[in-house]
């Protein structure tokens, strides 16, 4: 049965919602946007930012346009599902389902929980910061202190996704709270490294990956959506650094001052081990498939292994800009060889490169009154993320992207 113009239409707005739900960015949303109404015959005009989508339908004759302004809000990464949607939107296009049967697809798939409940990402976000703390140089204090307040992240979360009054604030009391037990913590256990322990257990909620997906909008000439994004993650990044400025205050009141002591060298024996556990931890984060867990720790793998072995020979910005160009050609051979979308591997192994932490402390130094050294951290964090960005642009140059998302 042939397919109504208005089945068309309603397919396309509900594939749109989805896939801007799930995490593509502008770019790629509006090109699979595109390639969809392709495939169904019809010609359309996408604008997409975080909190708006455009879309605008000839019909089959040219002669009238169907147009929908609708209000979204950016929701978090769900690789599980992106995938799921991918799969409809391709079934669709290949006529093997109807536009009705992929619209009751998309319906279902978008009353499904998540892979991985709340308590799995609490584990998952424990994790995570007690790993992150041995690539930041932490000791066996760091490693058991940052497991406890990445679980307290999770639990967090889960508090905001059930009151959504606090939904707003949640940035904010995430930090205060991490940084006043981290403070309260180092008090009692005086080896404890204050300012590792803090930067892991925040690490989840750093807006690394969104500051550099800003920044990418912008150099594809997305202007209205690259400006939108950069404005929402500056104001998280100041959410995050007030809260472990008022967390320090609270903290230093109450306890008295604690010494901000070094990092230690890093073993890298623990490599395999960390790389391992860190895929893991993004995996679910990400909730991504099953199946993908493999590629997730190959593109996480791949993006840490070139990192440090760019590193041997060339300065820290080439580095990541050869990191990200590795793991854009892995994302692009994956989609191009699998028919699947490429940010299953590509932001696992481009969030690990991202330099939303040394934005963070650029930050606190800033407010410090450390003037210099915060702006130049700060200016070091714009460069990194743009020569992340090079290194993606190359990529596609070498192996040239097959699918929109």
């Amino acid at each position: 049965m042939q397919a109504s113009f208005s089945q068309k239409v309603k397919f396309i707005v509900k594939i749109g919602k989805a896939l801007h739900h799930y995490g593509t960015n502008a770019p790629r949303l509006e090109v699979a946007l595109k390639e969809v109404s392709k495939s169904l015959n019809l010609y359309g005009h996408f604008f997409a930012s975080p909190t708006y989508l455009s879309i605008a339908i000839d019909d089959e004759n040219e002669d009238e346009q169907t147009t929908r302004n609708l209000r979204v809000l950016p929701g978090d990464v769900d690789l599980g599902k992106l995938s799921d949607v991918d799969d409809i939107a391709s079934y669709v296009s290949q006529n093997k389902i109807s536009v009705e049967e992929g619209i009751n697809q998309l319906n279902i798939l978008t009353q499904k929980k998540s892979l991985y409940s709340g308590w799995i990402v609490l584990i998952a976000l424990a994790i995570l910061s007690s790993s992150l703390t041995v690539l930041l140089g932490g000791n066996e204090y760091d490693f058991s202190a940052a497991f406890i307040l990445g679980g307290i992240t999770g639990l967090i979360n889960i508090l905001k996704n059930k009151f959504d009054r606090i939904q707003d604030l949640y940035e904010f009391i995430t930090a205060l709270i991490i940084t006043f037990i981290s403070f309260m913590s180092a008090t009692f256990f005086p080896l404890l490294n204050l300012q590792t322990v803090i930067l892991a257990s925040l690490i989840a909620i750093i807006p690394g990956l969104s500051f550099t997906i800003s920044l990418m909008e912008l150099a594809q000439k997305n202007l209205v959506a690259g400006t939108a994004r950069l404005t929402g993650t500056i104001i998280d990044f100041f959410k995050i650094s007030i809260g472990v400025i008022v967390g320090l205050e609270l903290g230093t009141k109450v306890f008295g001052p604690v010494d901000f002591r070094s990092a230690l060298e890093i073993n890298y024996w623990y490599y395999p081990a960390l790389v391992f556990f860190i895929s893991i931890a993004f995996a679910i984060l990400f909730q991504a498939h099953k199946k993908d867990f493999k590629w997730v720790f190959l593109s996480v793998t791949l993006s840490l292994g070139s990192y440090k072995l760019a590193g041997l020979y060339f300065p820290s910005i080439l580095c990541s800009a050869l990191a990200a160009c590795v793991v854009g050609m892995l994302s692009n051979a994956f989609a191009e060889k699998l028919n699947r979308p490429a940010l299953i591997p590509l932001f696992p192994g481009l969030i690990i490169l991202v330099p939303g932490a040394i934005g963070f402390t650029g930050l606190n130094l800033i407010y410090s009154q450390q003037y210099t050294e915060g702006l130049q951290s700060t200016f070091n964090m714009i460069t990194i993320a743009f020569s992340l960005i090079l290194g993606l642009f190359f990529a596609n140059v070498f192996i040239k992207p097959r699918k929109a998302i």
